[in-house]
């Protein structure tokens, strides 16, 4: 899967574990192909020429249409994504450049691609891949660490200097697009660099050769193998370090980004040279250090993700729970709308599952990398699971909940699960969550016999809002549950295809607000006094 990625920009699933691993260790863009890829192969070509005919590449015409071509064939094979566009670009006017005898400034090299990038791929000017992309260029160029030099400089001393200087003109942008910093990206670029280079060349070779000669495939799939390993070690073995990755407070406002923005400009201005740009990039990235405020009200936030559940409790003391984290069909989409709901927070104080099923908990990877639970509640079933381990890995405290079993993971909201036998979601844990203005019960995916489970113990008792159980789709304990509960509103998570759904009849038939997420997008219920309603979506009178 790693060497499908690395070689056609696509291909099966990496692992989760992996893929965290690289956000950790700040090397994702040596996993995405990009245009580092495209940079990597250009000097895997340049190193190899002049090994083998001991001299320089970048004065020889051949080589410079070899390279050209071979560029131009591996953009193609990845699909000529943007950012492997812009590095083609910017390499071929550098060739072309040499090739004339004359010195490309930098402003050639980003001006002509940016320009081309407006004219054929206009929504991703200015996005987080150009600006990445520029940023690093230009750490790279004030870094001094691409004039050669001897031995020494141009392989130990100089990759240093660069990898020293993209990771600092990034910082601001990782820290804004993100919420964290990797510093090991400094020492992980320069090692893995040349291992990755090494296996993109030999994975392109076998890709073109394989087909003329199935030996080919054989004899070169144990160097790959090999060096594959090697690096999957290397990269779990720098995301088990400290400060891997550093994590944002907080996002900070505008008016504070605004105002540090201008004071590192101003000590540019006065130092003019590398300092006053080291001033800058620290002084757009201390604002993220800062505590964020508490939020303004407390509430339920029951998110928009499909097929899936997501409810975030907002309690009158500012803690934060999470409750469930998944999709059926979209679990990025999950990840990235439950960060915007936390934000300006990069952190919550709990993540409560209910049960395993993926629709719940399969876009937990995607969120660890926006934001991380401080402490988590599991069922017992997810233990010796990958989840229980990529939440250890970021520092996640996790407390197990057997089924029967009772948790208060803070004050104002209680954890039930239902000693139920058969259908895993009769198991799922049930949340009761005290919001002040008013009280709030959420159901997980319990059926017939969950529900009788909790009708039948002392919690049982009324609540103002009730997250109905398995989206919305019909059993009989749905009447019952109602008639105990006498809720001013439901609401359902489900996807837009569900339309109204059949418990969505059945509570207004009892005289009560619904909401669906599927209709409605995200719906918040702020605990003033009384509570208010907001959704994404106008609420239309029905």
């Amino acid at each position: 899967a790693l060497l499908c990625h690395l070689v056609l920009g696509g291909g099966p699933a990496v692992a989760a574990e992996l893929t965290q691993a690289h956000r950790a260790t700040g090397v994702s863009h040596l996993l995405a192909v990009s245009g580092a890829h495209l940079t990597m192969l250009a000097w895997r070509l340049g190193f190899t020429f002049t090994l083998a005919t001991r001299r320089s590449a970048l004065g020889n015409r051949w080589f410079h249409t070899v390279c050209s071509a071979v560029l131009v064939l591996y953009g193609a094979i990845t699909g000529m994504d943007p950012p492997v566009f812009r590095a083609l670009v910017a390499t071929s006017v550098f060739l072309l450049g040499t090739s004339a005898g004359r010195r490309v400034p930098v402003s050639g090299l980003l001006a002509l691609p940016a320009l081309l990038t407006a004219l054929f791929a206009p929504r991703d000017l200015l996005g987080v891949s150009f600006n990445l992309s520029y940023a690093a260029v230009v750490g790279l160029f004030l870094s001094g660490g691409l004039r050669g030099g001897g031995w020494r400089e141009r392989y130990w001393i100089g990759p240093l200097q660069c990898s020293v200087w993209a990771a600092l003109c990034t910082m601001p942008l990782t820290l804004w697009y993100f919420g964290q910093w990797a510093p090991w990206t400094i020492v992980a670029t320069p090692l893995l660099g040349p291992l990755v280079a090494a296996m993109l060349g030999l994975g392109l070779t076998t890709t073109l050769a394989a087909p003329v000669w199935a030996g080919f495939g054989w004899i070169l799939a144990w160097p790959l193998s090999a060096m594959t390993a090697l690096y999957c070690g290397a990269v779990q073995l720098l995301s088990r370090l400290p400060l891997a990755p550093v994590l944002a407070e907080s996002r900070p406002s505008l008016p504070l980004l605004m105002c540090a923005g201008l004071l590192g400009t101003a000590c540019l201005l006065w130092l003019r040279d590398r300092r006053g740009v080291v001033a800058l990039c620290l002084s757009l990235s201390l604002p993220h250090f800062l505590p964020a405020p508490q939020p303004v009200e407390p509430g339920l936030v029951l998110v928009a993700v499909g097929h899936g559940h997501a409810g975030l409790l907002r309690l009158p003391d500012g803690t934060t729970v999470l409750v469930d984290c998944g999709s059926l069909r979209q679990p990025h989409r999950a990840a990235q709308a439950i960060a915007r709901v936390v934000l300006p927070h990069y952190h919550i104080d709990w993540l409560v599952v209910t049960h395993g099923d993926h629709d719940h908990i399969n876009a937990i990877p995607q969120l660890l990398a926006r934001v991380r639970p401080r402490q988590a509640l599991l069922p017992l079933e997810l233990r010796g699971s990958t989840i229980e381990s990529l939440l250890q890995r970021n520092g996640c405290t996790i407390r197990w909940l057997a089924a029967g079993a009772r948790c208060r993971p803070c004050a104002g909201v209680l954890v039930h699960r239902p000693a139920t036998r058969g259908n895993r979601n009769d198991q799922s844990a049930w949340v009761h969550a005290e919001l002040g203005s008013f009280r709030a019960i959420l159901t997980g995916d319990a059926l017939v016999a969950g529900v009788a489970a909790w009708l039948a113990s002392d919690l049982s008792t009324p609540a103002d809002v009730l997250v109905l159980p398995h989206h919305g789709r019909p059993h009989d304990g749905i009447a019952p549950l109602l008639q105990r509960v006498r809720p001013r509103l439901a609401l359902v998570s489900c996807a837009g295809r569900d339309g109204f759904t059949a418990q969505g009849k059945l509570a207004r038939a009892a005289g009560c607000s619904v909401l669906h997420t599927g209709s409605s997008g995200t719906i918040t219920v702020r605990a003033s006094a009384p509570p208010t309603i907001h959704t994404e979506r106008p609420w239309p009178v029905e």
